[in-house]
């Protein structure tokens, strides 16, 4: 099989990543565009464009904007903007989903005592950009230097902790033709500082992006063992299986919810072809409930140490795509 070799552009980690799975699995580059993103390279897999058609997500807007940059759209899931725009999507009606309030314009009103701590996140933001913890007292007057809309979420303020460190788990979930796979493989990101005050950024986030520290992405093998040595009292409740069950639930759960919620003719379509690798961001509070925070429609692969999970991720990952086998992938 031949596959478009990409020219890297400032080392691009995920598009090696794919090479060197691409030639582990004796997949042959072509002289063809060298000009397509990384994820587009790998519509070669399948050798079959997407059609995205008459796809729209109830508004007409997103269906204009694909229609006239259909290139650009290739193996980009229309349900992606959903999870991307996190004020699209009403999850308040599930346990496992920190309650949610939008504000959609500075003057919006709404009730914020029900909880002490918040968190703000302008509805389109990544990487922790912009990201406010506030008090109750303090949404208001925090939120108006910000993009609107802004969720406004419940802050977990007390969570589980990891050596007094607050923590939460990077999980990869494929979704491929209507399929969910889970991969078995996860990290731990861990804050870089103890956890003491709840409006201390530095100690009250985990995304990599605000720590830049790769020691504090812990691969699921070794947070087994250590949580196992701080908490041996009480292992049960971050065990393997355990851990496998609650996000396979919660995961399924969301995806029947846009499945029975929205127009999801496109992706049930036998026609098209489509896959994506997703990041769920989930965290446990100190009773060991485990919440759902976020979804990452193009999650970014840092991790290039040797015991790195980014290698078997993308490597498992193809060979679904190509319908060999399912590696460290299991179906939800």
């Amino acid at each position: 099989m031949k596959y478009t070799l990409i020219e890297h552009k400032n080392g691009n980690h995920r598009t090696i990543l794919y090479e060197n799975a691409f030639k582990k699995l004796n997949i042959k580059p072509t002289k063809e565009s060298n000009k397509w993103t990384d994820y587009d390279i790998m519509i070669y897999l399948i050798n079959k464009p997407l059609n995205f058609g008459e796809y729209t997500l109830q508004k007409p807007a997103f269906k204009e904007v694909i229609q006239n940059n259909k290139k650009g759209y290739i193996n980009r899931l229309p349900i992606n903007y959903l999870f991307k725009y996190k004020h699209l999507l009403d999850l308040n009606k599930f346990n496992w989903f920190p309650e949610s309030i939008v504000l959609n314009k500075p003057e919006d009103k709404k009730e914020f005592d029900k909880y002490k701590y918040w968190i703000l996140k302008s509805s389109d933001a990544s990487q922790g950009k912009g990201i406010v913890i506030s008090e109750n007292k303090d949404v208001y007057s925090k939120s108006k230097d910000m993009k609107f809309p802004i969720v406004v979420q419940r802050y977990i303020d007390k969570p589980l902790l990891l050596n007094n460190h607050k923590f939460d788990f990077r999980v990869y979930v494929l979704w491929i033709n209507n399929k969910i796979y889970l991969n078995k493989y996860f990290y731990i990101r861990l804050a870089t500082e103890p956890y003491i005050d709840p409006l201390d950024i530095k100690s009250g986030l985990t995304n990599l992006s605000l720590h830049g520290n790769l020691d504090y992405l812990i691969p699921s093998e070794k947070f087994f063992k250590i949580y196992k040595k701080e908490y041996s009292h009480n292992t049960a409740k971050m065990a393997e299986n355990y851990l496998q069950e609650k996000f396979s639930k919660i995961i399924k759960e969301l995806f029947d919810y846009v499945n029975n919620n929205y127009n999801t003719s496109f992706w049930k379509d036998k026609k098209n072809n489509y896959f994506n690798l997703y990041a769920f961001d989930f965290i446990a509070d100190n009773n060991g409930k485990m919440w759902l925070l976020e979804v990452n429609t193009k999650p970014g692969f840092a991790d290039n140490r040797k015991e790195s999970y980014a290698p078997i991720i993308i490597e498992d990952m193809i060979k679904i795509i190509l319908k060999k086998n399912q590696g460290s992938f299991i179906e939800v």
